[in-house]
């Protein structure tokens, strides 16, 4: 694994390893369902490992990915042994960051708690395609951390509504990445249609960071599909002169900021429920700062508040779509 496991600062590194590591799951899935025999009785040699010692510093992104492979695993074969390699080789700070995500939970490997002094990070939370009822509880241990100190501070009627409406943007957005991640995969049996949450609490700054991922088909591969996509196509004519082939990747970056920049969907069609994809930039709205950051397929984009979006396209995929808030409130 790379040394530094971040999808902002060494992206292309970690994408390529979270590439490698589905692929190593993957072929280990089908030889499990391929092989009656593998479904009895356990493994007496470990043949392929990820090696996580080789990783100084794991950002709470890039941990969630990671995490959400080892879960589909787990919640396609109950059965799957997760042993740990070099234990002793791995680094403290890690451990304390995988352990704070639920990454040992996850896998039902016990591991003690150990603890990072900076922040706070909830527990890794995952739930159906269909159901926001982890997405709530989540938002409600954020609320509770942030807002039990004003409570000692004392917080202006103003405020706790506004707080109230960054949290029920934050479910509105969130039930978006959700609603149509996985169409056409329903029968891929290499697929755990879920989406997988964290996030992270700085108390003294009140600030808290916020991650969405799931391992759907991504947003520019889904765009083409929605009745909405006549007003995207009109965006690329705009800037292009014509619209780009559905398959061409090099284009992912313009899709998804044209996308956030589409017309609610009342009145453009698309197939995302409440305000559409500009949901997702609302969320700023209620904050005194803030930045939003989706990387989907080939797809980058970034809106900073106060500042113009931008975007660009990448070298490297990333599988399905993530979501990531980082808000001042």
């Amino acid at each position: 694994m790379p040394a530094i496991f971040c999808l902002e600062e060494r992206y292309e590194q970690s994408a390529e390893a979270l590439k490698q590591a589905r692929s190593m799951l993957d072929r280990g899935i089908e030889r499990y369902l391929r092989i009656p025999e593998l479904r009895r009785k356990r493994p007496r040699k470990i043949n392929n490992y990820l090696d996580f010692s080789t990783i100084e510093r794991l950002s709470p992104s890039a941990a969630l990915c990671l995490a959400s492979e080892f879960h589909r695993v787990r919640l396609l074969i109950r059965t799957w042994n997760f042993p740990l390699v070099d234990l002793n080789r791995w680094r403290r700070s890690i451990l304390g960051s995988l352990e704070d995500i639920g990454f040992f939970e996850l896998l039902e490997i016990q591991k003690p708690k150990l603890r990072v002094p900076d922040q706070r990070i909830t527990r890794f939370s995952s739930g159906e395609v269909a159901s926001g009822t982890q997405a709530r509880l989540l938002f409600e241990k954020l609320a509770l951390i942030i807002d039990g100190l004003d409570e000692q501070e004392g917080l202006d009627q103003a405020l706790r509504l506004s707080r109230q409406r960054l949290y029920a943007a934050l479910v509105e957005a969130t039930e978006n990445t959700r609603a149509h991640a996985y169409e056409g995969l329903e029968e891929d049996p290499f697929v755990a249609r879920r989406w997988w949450m964290t996030g992270s609490v700085n108390p003294e700054k009140k600030s808290f960071t916020i991650a969405v991922y799931d391992q759907g088909v991504s947003i520019p591969a889904c765009l083409p599909k929605w009745r909405g996509y006549g007003w995207i196509k009109k965006g690329f004519q705009r800037l292009f002169g014509k619209a780009p082939e559905a398959f061409d990747e090099s284009y992912d970056g313009y899709r998804i900021r044209l996308a956030m920049n589409a017309p609610l969907s009342s009145s453009s069609g698309l197939a995302y429920r409440g305000k559409g994809f500009p949901a997702y930039k609302d969320v700023l709205q209620e904050c005194r700062g803030g930045r939003l950051r989706i990387l989907s397929r080939r797809g980058e984009f970034l809106y900073v508040k106060g500042r113009r979006p931008r975007s660009r396209t990448l070298e490297m995929p990333l599988q399905g779509t993530l979501v990531e808030w980082d808000l001042q409130v």
